[in-house]
C-alpha cells in the first residue's frame, strides 16, 4: 500500500513540494481512498441486495461507479437476477457502456415472468448471456447459448478453458464474452 504519509519538505531540493502543497496532496489522497471506501461499502454484499431492489438508484448507482474504460464486467459471480425490473436495470446500464463487453450466466431464462427482460438484455450487441442448466431442468428455448455442467448427459459445447487449466483466468480465454460462440462446459464447482 502507498505510503500516505506528506513527505518532509526540503528547501532547494529539486521537485520538493511547499509543505502546504504537500497537506493538499496528502487530503486529495485521504479523500480518494475515503471513495474508495465509501463504493466498497456500497457494494458490500449486504448492502448489494438492497441496493438491487431500488432499481433507479441500482442502475444509477452503478453507471456512476463502473470505470468508462473497463474492457469486460461479469455479471454476477455469484447470484442471478430476481425480477424483470432488475433485468431492465441492467438493460441500461450495459446501453450506458457499449465500449464494455458484459457477460454473464442464469438459471433465470426458466422463469417464464423474466424470459422477455432477459432475451432483450441478452441481445444487446455488448452483452453474452448464457443460460445455466443442470440435469434438472429442460434445455433453454432456441437463440441462447448453453452453459451446461459436465455431469449433464447433453451437454455440447466447448470445456472452459480456463477449469481445464488451458488459460490462466476467464480474461485470457475470452470465450463466454465473445458473440458468435457456442456452448460452454463447466467442472461442477
Amino acid at each position: 500500500m502507498a505510503n500516505c504519509s506528506p513527505r518532509p519538505h526540503s528547501e532547494g531540493a529539486a521537485g520538493a513540494s511547499s509543505p502546504r502543497e504537500t497537506t493538499t496532496k496528502h487530503r486529495q489522497t485521504e479523500e480518494n481512498h475515503e471513495d474508495l471506501h465509501d463504493t466498497a461499502r456500497l457494494l458490500a454484499p449486504a448492502n448489494n441486495l438492497a441496493l438491487a431492489r431500488d432499481i433507479p438508484r441500482f442502475t444509477h448507482t452503478m453507471i456512476g461507479i463502473l470505470p468508462r474504460i473497463m474492457p469486460n464486467f461479469r455479471l454476477h459471480v455469484s447470484g442471478d437476477f430476481f425480477n424483470a425490473d432488475y433485468c431492465s436495470a441492467w438493460f441500461e446500464i450495459c446501453k450506458a457502456f457499449p465500449q464494455t463487453r458484459f457477460w454473464g450466466y442464469t438459471r433465470s431464462w426458466a422463469n417464464p415472468e423474466m424470459r422477455e427482460a432477459l432475451e432483450r438484455l441478452r441481445d444487446l450487441p455488448n452483452m453474452q448471456l448464457l443460460a445455466s442448466t443442470d440435469p434438472t431442468m429442460p434445455l433453454p428455448p432456441d437463440g441462447w447459448r448453453v452453459a451446461f455442467v459436465l455431469t449433464d448427459p447433453r451437454a455440447r459445447g466447448m470445456l472452459c478453458n480456463f477449469q481445464g487449466g488451458e488459460e490462466d483466468s476467464c480474461l485470457a480465454c475470452g470465450y463466454c464474452f465473445e458473440r458468435d460462440k457456442g456452448n460452454v462446459i463447466f467442472k461442477v464447482h
